[in-house]
């Protein structure tokens, strides 16, 4: 599942928005369609357990380590937070989780090409890849405005819909989902297709639990509602 960039353009408004919008309707999301069909040959491709921890094991230039954490805790608690969703997800900086997704990084095909991929899971999997290229120019901001270059690529948009592959979800048909094939960097977390599909998947079985040792910290973002919790480990 990988992410086509396409170069953006700067408005004349230097904020977020402005300075993260490219060409509508660019198809920038290549999916490896024998990868798809083969992750989901026994039904929706899922993990075999709610309880996912993920862990960083490669930073991004220009972007602050303990910010690329904030920023791929908030893209998980997205995920995690749709109403009738049963994921519970956490930081596992030990890499001890059962379940886990080793969010890696490092040189893929240059600037303004593919931005990241990753894996799907299946059956008994224990561990998944995902990559996020570092010859790229990422936006990594937790502030509704901040001054920006005029090329930018928004991480917490790419790592939203990186894990929506990593959770088991395909490529949406549907425009305006989070998993379109096509970019939108005003859609930062899932959608009602979206969440429609992560549902199917992790349906909510009773309450939720928190793994010990963690800690809950509150992000303010743009465009996402207010008071999304990130779960970092402590």
């Amino acid at each position: 599942m990988s992410f086509r960039g396409l170069r953006y353009f700067l408005g004349q408004r230097r904020d977020v928005l402005a300075s993260l919008r490219m060409f509508e309707g660019h198809r920038f999301c290549g999916v490896n369609a024998a990868d798809a069909i083969q992750a989901q040959r026994t039904g929706p491709a899922r993990w075999d357990s709610p309880r996912i921890g993920w862990v960083i094991t490669g930073g991004l230039p220009g972007v602050t380590s303990q910010l690329q954490r904030m920023i791929y805790a908030l893209a998980w608690e997205s995920w995690a937070g749709v109403p009738g969703c049963g994921l519970e997800v956490a930081e596992s900086p030990n890499g001890t989780a059962t379940q886990l997704v080793l969010m890696g990084s490092g040189p893929i095909d240059g600037p303004g090409g593919v931005l990241a991929h990753s894996e799907l899971p299946q059956p008994r999997m224990r561990q998944l890849k995902q990559k996020y290229g570092t010859h790229e120019r990422w936006f990594a901001a937790l502030v509704d405005r901040h001054p920006a270059p005029s090329e930018l690529i928004s991480l917490l948009a790419v790592a939203a819909h990186e894990i929506g592959h990593a959770l088991g979800l395909p490529h949406s048909g549907d425009s305006t989902a989070l998993m379109a094939p096509t970019y939108n960097p005003r859609i930062w977390s899932p959608q009602a297709d979206d969440a429609r599909e992560i549902v199917r998947r992790y349906p909510q079985q009773g309450p939720p639990t928190s793994p010990p040792g963690e800690r809950v910290v509150t992000i303010r973002v743009e465009g996402l509602p207010p008071g999304y919790s990130a779960r970092l480990a402590a």
